[in-house]
């Protein structure tokens, strides 16, 4: 069990004067008889407009469950659950149990619309949507608040480049690309 204690707070950055309270919610889910599989929807609903926290909760709970060695029968069943309720694909599962990183943008992509995952007859209304999903899952907050580490969040604010992307479909479609 400290193994894995361990492992969740390698995963998660809790703040000093929470930990008492995590360790509390830890104790209290721990002792219910509630099935983990309702969090799971209800953990699932809530992030359903930003998957990228829910495969990032994912990965970490992979992280958690491998702390103590190879993954047994009944974690393996549990994170498939999981995976489930949080409505993610196969390669969501993939990323997560491999421990790859999401397909995050990278201004390098010569099309934006292959960076944002778009048709090029993609609607006005269904790019901005996938940008402002992109920025949501990108920012630099958004990002330092899943705990990811300051290094890795400073080289992505000075690339800019999700509007970086977007400019660049305004552009292609301002000369009829």
């Amino acid at each position: 069990m400290r193994a894995e204690i361990e492992a969740f707070r390698r995963s998660f950055r809790i703040p000093p004067d929470s930990v008492r309270d995590i360790g509390r919610l830890f104790d209290r889910a721990r002792d219910s008889s509630d099935s983990y599989e309702e969090y799971a929807g209800q953990l699932g609903e809530s992030f359903a407009d930003n998957r990228g926290v829910l495969e990032d909760v994912l990965a970490a709970l992979f992280v958690i469950a491998r702390a103590d060695g190879p993954l047994n029968r009944s974690e393996q069943t549990f994170l498939q659950t999981v995976c489930h309720r949080f409505h993610l694909g196969a390669d969501a599962w993939e990323r997560a149990r491999d421990a790859k990183p999401r397909r995050t943008f990278s201004v390098t992509e010569d099309d934006p619309y292959t960076a944002m995952g778009m048709a090029r007859d993609s609607s006005d209304e269904a790019l901005r949507a996938a940008w402002l999903q992109l920025m949501r899952e990108n920012h630099p907050d958004s990002l330092a608040s899943r705990g990811v580490p300051a290094e890795f969040i400073a080289p992505r604010r000075r690339q800019g480049g999700a509007d970086q992307t977007r400019r660049g479909i305004r552009s292609s479609a301002k000369r009829g690309l």
